[in-house]
């Protein structure tokens, strides 16, 4: 004996399924209500298959050779058996007539008819007293051909006959569709859940056109949530519980499979058990499942086709926890040495989140190991900027010790030698600042940054350091061409102080 039973998927939701949530528990209320009721109805029922096949016995009597009827009822009798009706009102009138002794039949048959007609005219006013003291939940809201199509379409789905019933049904619910929720919004989820369960239903009874008894049960929808759970998440891993007892001893546990593996599984074994009962109605809805999954997994194809769903896809990635989810994913593949690819999450995460610091630090070291100094320090400007805009003055400091280090031999642009400058003074670290000024004015003599860069020097040099006379001759330069016009003015004012 083995059984295998799927218990969980791995992937973390980034928010709470309230809609799916809300389904299991409408499903659970609607099942709290009737099936208690109903459970007592049908305990209590009499069907009319078994009245019928009790009237065939107590008519077989009768119409046995040695029973002693007048032909002619025998003959009636055997027309009446092939009637759909079976026992009609005639064949009623003529049992009545047989037990007020009006008919007289055999001994023989009078002792088989003893011991069966009674239990006929007790089904029979059994049959008559739930038909019109009591009613069925599951005959009103079910789905059939003998009710009516709307709402019944709908109704069916919420209605179980049996705690297993409806707990697999939810439980499956739960498991795949919190993600199409989260991943494609709460309409596309609902409207593939009741339409997916109204496909299931017309199906089911196309293939079973002549079964009385209504449809009932969410297992056609959740079924198509099942087929576009296996469009949207084809390799998310599914954890299968299973238990083996082939021997003495039994083992058991848990191992994962894709998605790609699990449900088409599930899909064949659901088309084979319904081609094995094709000529017979099933207890089981088979086509419906198999309905209703091919309906979800062709809903997933057009939804991803015509990216329907890219709102909420975009909505999902954007929230707090999905985002720390994709930094895990960065980090861990930064130290497996996969640059690449934590790269591209990081990158991926500042496009949606540019202010994600955890992104940023990330991304920092991918360079900082790719020894791409360009790359660094225009990630690490990025950065403080936004440290600078948050006062984290102890962030900028780590940053910029880090920089340091970087830059000491980069072939950087004068916009970036600029801007780690700029945030060495914001940091109130004088010397470094001046250090970097000073390698602007080498490198770069004919840098659009250079007033900037002479002013701010002269300005440290004399406030902060007390180098007066250092401070001078960078002060002095923005007095004359080609800078005078415009930064002269403001030279002269701290060379006056």
């Amino acid at each position: 004996m083995f059984i295998f039973f799927p218990i969980g998927r791995k992937a973390a939701l980034s928010k709470f399924p309230y809609f799916t949530a809300g389904l299991i528990l409408l499903n659970a209320l609607v099942f709290v209500l009737t099936w208690p009721g109903e459970k007592k109805f049908l305990n209590e029922r009499v069907s009319f298959e078994q009245f019928s096949s009790l009237g065939q016995r107590v008519a077989d009597i009768l119409i046995s050779s040695n029973s002693g009827i007048p032909q002619e009822t025998r003959i009636l009798l055997q027309n009446e058996k092939k009637s759909p009706d079976f026992p009609t009102s005639l064949v009623n009138q003529i049992f009545l007539s047989v037990q007020n002794q009006t008919i007289v039949i055999s001994h023989q048959a009078q002792y088989q008819w003893k011991l069966c007609y009674p239990h006929y005219v007790a089904l029979k006013e059994s049959l008559e007293k739930s038909s019109e003291n009591r009613h069925s939940v599951f005959s009103k809201y079910g789905f059939s051909k003998q009710g009516p199509i709307f709402p019944n379409i709908l109704t069916y789905q919420f209605l179980h006959a049996g705690i297993l019933h409806i707990f697999f049904n939810m439980f499956f619910l739960w498991l795949v569709g919190c993600n199409i929720e989260e991943r494609w919004g709460p309409p596309i989820f609902l409207s593939l859940y009741l339409l997916g369960g109204v496909a299931a239903a017309l199906v089911q009874n196309a293939f079973y056109p002549q079964h009385q008894e209504p449809l009932i049960g969410a297992s056609g929808a959740v079924a198509s949530i099942m087929g576009a759970f296996l469009i949207r998440y084809a390799a998310m891993k599914i954890r299968i519980f299973y238990f083996l007892f082939l021997s003495i001893y039994p083992r058991f546990g848990t191992f994962e499979v894709p998605a790609w593996i699990a449900a088409p599984l599930w899909f064949f074994q659901q088309l084979f058990m319904g081609l094995m009962t094709i000529k017979y109605t099933p207890r089981v809805g088979y086509w419906a499942h198999v309905a209703g999954f091919l309906f979800g997994v062709g809903g997933g194809i057009l939804i991803r086709t015509f990216r329907i769903g890219k709102p909420w896809e975009d909505a999902a990635e954007q929230t707090p926890d999905r985002l720390e989810i994709k930094v895990e994913k960065g980090v861990s593949a930064f130290f497996l040495n996969d640059f690449q690819k934590a790269r591209r999450i990081f990158n991926e995460i500042i496009a949606v989140c540019p202010q994600h610091i955890k992104a940023r630090e990330g991304l920092l070291r991918v360079y900082e190991r790719e020894n791409n100094q360009s790359a660094f320090c225009q990630t690490a400007i990025e950065l403080m900027k936004i440290a600078n805009g948050k006062n984290d003055t102890v962030l900028i400091n780590e940053i910029l010790d880090r920089t340091k280090i970087v830059i000491k031999n980069a072939e950087l642009t004068d916009f970036l030698f600029f801007q780690i400058a700029s945030f060495y003074e914001k940091a109130q670290r004088w010397k470094e600042a001046v250090q970097t000024y000073q390698h602007i004015i080498e490198k770069f003599n004919k840098s659009t940054y250079m007033p900037k860069v002479l002013l701010a020097l002269g300005k440290i040099l004399k406030q902060k350091l007390h180098r007066s006379q250092e401070s001078k001759q960078y002060l002095e330069k923005l007095t004359c061409p080609p800078y005078d016009l415009e930064w002269g003015t403001a030279a002269k004012e701290y060379l006056e102080e």
